[in-house]
């Protein structure tokens, strides 16, 4: 069993800008109970599959290839900041997207073809920067990030990636099983 995701990945560039960002988030906030993402981790998921078989990846690396084909290169900015807050479990402090390019909504046309009911929970592309494990510690530390005026440079995105993930004491370890170019790339 493998426990797989598709995903987008960053540009370097913007990766960079991610982790200045998170530098300056974190300064004041040594000890707080965050868990931060490592730059390098950085993508916008756009489906979780979880614990996964040799048959069910193959179906699912089918539907992602067919996602793929369905959508056509886009450019897109990490433009807003947000928060998922639970009252249980791992919270989530996040960077947002938005669409540069003109024309469908990709975001919109991949979660309609990978979420069989995306009415339930609507689709928000974004980047996960930190797993918070107690909200009431990290109050200020939210308040901040949700205040903080972020946007990065614009970039390409051309392709779907397959990740899988794998938990360790020390966090988890994503290694690239595969990727489909969107709809025209060569």
């Amino acid at each position: 069993m493998k426990r797989v995701f598709a995903a987008i990945d960053i540009s370097e560039e913007v990766r960079e800008e991610i982790r200045n960002y998170v530098v300056d988030l974190r300064a004041g906030f040594d000890g707080v109970p965050v868990k931060w993402e490592k730059a390098e981790k950085l993508h916008i998921t756009v489906k979780f599959a979880g614990l996964v078989d040799e048959e069910q990846l193959k179906a699912f690396r089918e539907q992602i290839h067919k996602a793929a084909e369905s959508v056509a290169p886009f450019q897109v900015k990490i433009a807003s900041t947000g928060a998922f807050v639970k009252r249980r479990g791992p919270s989530v402090l996040w960077l947002g997207t938005k669409v540069v390019s003109v024309g469908e909504d990709p975001f919109g046309s991949l979660a309609a073809r990978l979420h069989e009911n995306i009415s339930k929970r609507p689709f928000r592309p974004h980047i996960t920067i930190a797993r918070i494990k107690d909200p009431k510690k990290t109050k200020d530390l939210i308040e901040r990030h949700l205040a903080a005026d972020f946007e990065s440079t614009q970039f390409d995105l051309g392709e779907l990636v397959i990740y899988e993930s794998v938990l360790l004491p020390t966090g988890s370890v994503y290694t690239k099983l595969g990727s489909f170019r969107l709809r025209g790339q060569a």
